[in-house]
């Protein structure tokens, strides 16, 4: 049985197969022309409503909000995106495995697999089970049918750290992954993931350091763009306005980032200085992980701390490693 795995991040919608693996951004649009085929956007057609999914460039209603309301919302269209991409074969038995935000999964999964038991986008059917898959499990030929497993993000993150290293290098410890809203505490033990001790932490991610960059923006241009355009901007390195270049927008990006992280970091050791001084390691990982280096580490901390090679796409992590369960 072939296995699509996914992380519902706020800021992007990473996919992983047995054969590949992609992103797009986790936005939805509600294009001004609801027939947009001409502009080369898909449309997806969910509860009477047509979306584009994850395509900025639509002229529209763009919609994108940092809850898992939102998530919740949108899971079955954002899903039916991922699944056609995955090359999928209407009718035939898969694995869906959906990684959510760690409190979310402890208070709200069963919500989710509520909403993902039977959906329509575009006129094709999507059923999965939570349970065990039989071979009359009901969807019509033209439709999908699933396995659903809905798993916390920061697990993913630790098997994959976990897979990549030496087993006598996984020690007592705690990852610390850093996403776009949330950071995730991953407590380890012999080299297990661990629930005792694990926690997510809202607003601690690097939206923070977008909404500086865009406060820097709205001071330059007295115009402030929405937090999707400053993360475009942000990966491009360079922001206009009215054709007009901001000056020095590279190193403000780059101050924002890692005043943010170094006060993030502080913060946390600080509050849970008492459970890290039991330990022997840490480990930052997540997409933040690129722009962490050694001296935004307290300095007690820094010789037990590990970050993960940026080389290897951290921001992946969390789907590599649910992909591996």
């Amino acid at each position: 049985m072939s296995v699509t795995t996914v992380d519902a991040g706020f800021s992007a919608f990473k996919v992983k197969t047995d054969h590949n693996e992609f992103s797009f951004p986790t936005l939805v649009v509600i294009p001004y022309h609801q027939n947009v085929a001409e502009d080369g956007a898909k449309v997806y057609g969910f509860e009477g409503i047509n979306y584009v999914i994850g395509d900025k460039t639509v002229k529209g209603q763009v919609l994108h909000e940092r809850n898992f309301e939102y998530l919740l919302k949108f899971m079955p269209v954002f899903l039916a995106r991922a699944i056609e991409e995955s090359d999928i074969h209407p009718g035939s038995l898969t694995e869906v495995r959906i990684g959510i935000p760690y409190d979310d999964y402890r208070s709200r999964r069963g919500e989710m697999e509520e909403r993902l038991k039977d959906f329509s986008v575009s006129g094709v059917r999507y059923h999965s089970t939570t349970g065990e898959i039989e071979n009359d499990f009901a969807a019509p030929k033209t439709g999908y049918r699933f396995k659903l497993a809905c798993l916390p993000q920061g697990i993913g993150a630790f098997l994959e750290y976990d897979a990549m290293v030496e087993p006598e290098k996984v020690e007592d410890g705690y990852l610390i992954d850093v996403g776009f809203n949330t950071c995730i505490l991953q407590r380890f033990l012999d080299g297990k993931a661990q629930k005792s001790g694990s926690k997510q932490i809202d607003r601690y991610g690097l939206s923070v350091a977008m909404e500086s960059i865009q406060k820097s923006i709205e001071a330059v241009f007295g115009k402030s763009p929405s937090i999707i355009k400053v993360c475009e901007a942000f990966r491009a390195g360079t922001y206009s306005f009215m054709g007009k270049k901001m000056d020095n927008f590279d190193e403000i990006c780059k101050t924002a980032v890692r005043l943010h992280l170094a006060d993030m970091l502080h913060e946390l050791f600080d509050v849970r200085s008492k459970e890290f001084e039991q330990i022997q390691q840490l480990v930052i990982a997540g997409g933040g992980s690129y722009y962490v280096t050694k001296d935004l580490i307290p300095v007690d901390y820094r010789d037990m701390t590990v970050i993960v090679d940026p080389n290897t796409q951290p921001e992946f992590a969390n789907v590599r490693g649910l992909h591996r369960l």
